[in-house]
């Protein structure tokens, strides 16, 4: 059984509606495809967002991925002449690990098995999208102004995004509003010393995994062994060459954000967990309420969805909850926030956005998601979606805007399902 997609008209309709909140442009993929049997997979992408095209024009356009159909290019001459701008995805019946080890040595992105798993190869998509939209994030803490500046500008060449902060004292208050992936921190400064700031940091739990570059002339080895025990990721003695430090911190945000992406993404989605979700909410409460940038909350809920796992089986229920995923992650922009909040509920948050401009989003995306249907034995089945949303002028904590989605999405239940409702607009 497998989750076809049969949305059509509502594409425009939703492309109106993301408008509101920023939507990027659709995603761009080179489908290279000759042979009869996939000739439904170029539609099947359209009816999900992405703008597919025969293979590279002469304008240069940005591309998600270039996905070649094995038997169309049986040696992988097409996939080789394409890896050195494209991210590559070939579809293939060949299962040996000597043509796994031919398409690695080459720079294939991934293999996708025939018949294409739609989930599967939206998945690539995803992993794609999401390390071509986010930025490296490092922040340098250093009470020389001058030094400081030399490491970001270093760092900056490698593509990196970069603060600097000369006053320890407020990193609490900027790793709040930066969100670094790392931090450089010097050991050796008038106010708070680098050690002082990192255990200051690590008594806050998101803030326990955030990998810590100390900087430091310091030679003494018990100094240095007491700024790894507190979760330091290395202690880099001055001065140091710049381009080894670039190298080493493109190496350890790799690597954080790998890890990061294990422990706070729920399995069968990769989407954000619940517990992260909640504190990635709190995180954006409190910047909206400094910044005064409008945030949206919003909870949804697949319709009668235990019927589907007991009519169905929980494999073809994980399916429809994986489709749901990622329709939702190629409806939104890459700067919104979503989660797997629980079982078939879902968590969003969309930044600089009013509650009633996410309602409309939404509900593009429920008019659209109402049409994609799972094959059984008895026909077509279709799933549908109910949803609430408020915004701070419902409540003023992290906590209580979830009560108010919840409260909203209760509604949207009561009212019959398969709707959006505001929670400003309940009696």
């Amino acid at each position: 059984m497998t989750l076809i997609s049969l949305v059509k008209s509502e594409n425009s309709k939703l492309e109106t509606a993301k408008v509101d909140v920023g939507q990027a442009d659709r995603k761009r993929i080179y489908l290279f495809d000759r042979d009869p049997h996939l000739t439904d997979l170029s539609q099947k992408l359209r009816s999900l967002g992405y703008e597919v095209a025969a293979g590279p024009g002469g304008g240069g356009e940005k591309c998600l991925a270039a996905v070649i159909h094995e038997k169309a290019d049986p040696e992988l001459e097409l996939a080789a002449s394409l890896i050195a701008d494209h991210k590559v995805i070939v579809l293939c019946e060949n299962r040996s690990f000597d043509f796994r080890i031919k398409a690695a040595r080459l720079g294939v992105s991934a293999l996708v098995q025939l018949p294409v798993d739609l989930i599967e190869l939206e998945g690539w998509f995803s992993d794609f999208d999401r390390s071509q939209q986010i930025e490296s994030k490092v922040l340098i803490v250093d009470d020389d102004d001058i030094v400081a500046e030399a490491y970001a500008f270093a760092l900056q060449q490698k593509g990196m995004r970069t603060e600097t902060l000369s006053n320890p004292l407020k990193t609490g208050q900027m790793v709040d509003d930066f969100c670094p992936d790392l931090i450089v921190m010097d050991l050796d400064m008038p106010e708070a010393n680098g050690l002082d700031v990192a255990k200051a940091l690590r008594l806050s739990r998101p803030h326990l995994s955030l990998p810590i570059l100390f900087l430091s002339a310091e030679q003494d080895e018990g100094i240095q062994h007491e700024a790894r025990q507190i979760g330091g990721d290395d202690f880099i003695t001055k001065p140091v060459d710049l381009a080894t430090l670039t190298n080493m911190i493109s190496i350890r945000v790799s690597r954080a954000r790998e890890l990061r992406k294990i422990m706070e993404r729920d399995s069968l989605t990769g989407l954000l967990n619940h517990v992260n979700f909640k504190e990635r909410l709190a995180a954006e409460v409190g910047r909206s309420q400094r910044t005064g940038a409008s945030v949206a909350v919003c909870l949804l809920d697949l319709d009668h969805f235990k019927a589907v796992n007991d009519t169905y089986g929980h494999q073809v229920g994980d399916r429809v909850i994986q489709m749901f995923a990622n329709c939702l992650t190629g409806s939104l922009r890459s700067v919104d926030v979503i989660a797997r909040y629980g079982g078939e509920e879902f968590g969003l948050i969309l930044l600089d956005a009013t509650p009633e401009q996410a309602a409309r989003v939404l509900d593009g995306i429920r008019r659209s998601f109402s049409n994609f249907f799972f094959e059984n034995g008895n026909g077509p089945q279709t799933v549908t979606f109910s949803g609430g949303v408020c915004g701070l002028q419902d409540a003023a904590t992290a906590e209580g805007l979830l009560g108010a989605a919840d409260r909203a999405l209760y509604e949207a239940k009561q009212q019959g399902r398969n709707r959006i409702i505001l929670h400003s607009q309940m009696e």
